[in-house]
């Protein structure tokens, strides 16, 4: 031990003494640990600036994000012009076309169904096209063809078109894809429908004026057809045993949807001496008889509007001022108040709307464009709450329809 202590000293004495500065090293240390972080950070801020683009890119996004999302990467030098401007309300409100990537909704384009995957099915066979809806296995098509009236198709996602119904005076389906029913020549029926097969099919007798135009809850929805068009209505529920049961209610001008609980039906009520249309909230257990309405918002007289699944919000058409030839959201929660939420929401509505999620809708305008509504969004102004996106070419003589869901 005592020779292997020594042999230990002698080698320290032998190495000579340190001259590294010891206080340089680490200045040179903390120096490159904080290029490595700022770089870090900087980097990290660039790939959230390229994934926030990325994201507010795709049409099918969060319906609540308010807008694109601004990162500034650090600028000492402060000057305005280092800021990234975003899109103004003015321009989002009065509808500027604002092109972000396509609507995520299946669209029928002449004698195309075009999904929204990229997919086109080929339905030429099936005549003219006029109202299309999405179900769990397929599509049920309504389409005409000269001279034997409306047909009813089955297409599913793989296979031949199946025909359920032919040559008759009109069909109407259910917001559920479950339910259909029609008129043909002096007899209204209402059925199930599923896998292209009818089912629980009943049938009544109805006079000539009286047409199926649509479903409140299980119930068919008739109108009364006059000089005008329709201009009254009533409800039928297939378990009765006669359509004729009840009176119409002539008073009632449109029919928009169900509240949240399906206690009620959201339409629009001819008031007074001048026919004024005002929201109204009317019993379906007691003949559309009125239980609420509201004057203040300005609508116009057309069967256009449509309510949102969950029953809280109302995209209709206008009429005056700012509203006049264009649609408007109402907050339905608020419509029947002193104070209601509502604002003008883009071009009108000229057919079918899409609820893609409980506060979104899609629609096609005049021009044949797709407009998204963010109704949350659009009711309070913000710059998102409208978006018009360019349509499908098309050629003379085609046209556009929008497929429900």
């Amino acid at each position: 031990m005592e020779q292997a202590l020594r042999d230990c000293l002698s080698r320290q004495v032998s190495v000579p003494p340190v001259t590294a500065d010891l206080a340089g090293v680490a200045v040179h240390r903390a120096n490159r640990m904080h290029r490595r972080r700022t770089f870090a950070g900087v980097t990290l801020a660039a790939v959230v600036t390229i994934a926030t683009s990325a994201g507010m890119a795709q049409f099918g996004g969060s319906p609540r994000e308010p807008g694109p999302a601004i990162v500034v990467l650090g600028d000492p030098s402060g000057r305005p012009d280092s800021a990234v401007a975003g899109p103004t309300p003015s321009a989002m409100v009065s509808g500027a076309a604002i092109n972000v990537g396509p609507p995520s909704v299946d669209l029928v384009v002449g004698t195309d169904l075009i999904v929204s995957t990229g997919e086109s099915i080929d339905l030429s066979a099936l005549g003219r096209v006029s109202q299309a809806k999405r179900v769990s296995d397929g599509w049920l098509v309504i389409s005409s063809a000269e001279p034997v009236g409306k047909n009813l198709w089955f297409v599913p996602e793989a296979g031949s078109p199946k025909a359920i119904l032919t040559g008759v005076d009109v069909v109407v389906l259910a917001s559920d894809g479950q339910r259909i029913a029609w008129r043909d020549k002096s007899q209204i029926s209402a059925a199930t429908v599923a896998g292209g097969q009818l089912s629980t099919m009943v049938q009544v007798g109805a006079s000539s004026d009286t047409v199926p135009v649509g479903f409140v809850g299980v119930a068919v929805l008739l109108g009364r057809t006059g000089d005008a068009g329709l201009d009254a209505y009533r409800l039928w529920w297939p378990s009765s045993p006669t359509a004729e049961h009840g009176t119409w209610n002539p008073a009632v001008a449109a029919i928009y949807g169900m509240t949240s609980g399906g206690n009620a039906v959201v339409g629009q009520l001819l008031t007074g001496a001048s026919a004024r249309p005002c929201l109204a909230l009317l019993d379906p257990g007691r003949n559309l008889v009125p239980v609420k309405t509201a004057c203040q918002p300005q609508l116009d007289v057309s069967t256009a509007g449509t309510v949102s699944p969950d029953g809280r919000w109302l995209l209709v058409n206008g009429m005056g001022g700012a509203s006049a030839g264009r649609a408007v959201v109402i907050d339905l929660n608020s419509a029947f108040g002193a104070a209601p939420a509502v604002r003008a929401a883009g071009p009108a509505i000229s057919g079918a709307t899409v609820w893609t999620d409980p506060a979104t809708a899609v629609h096609v305008d005049e021009r044949g464009e797709s407009v998204r509504v963010v109704a949350d969004r659009a009711v309070v102004g913000a710059a998102d709450g409208v978006q018009r996106f360019p349509g499908p070419a098309v050629v003379p003589g085609d046209q556009v329809v929008l497929v429900t869901r």
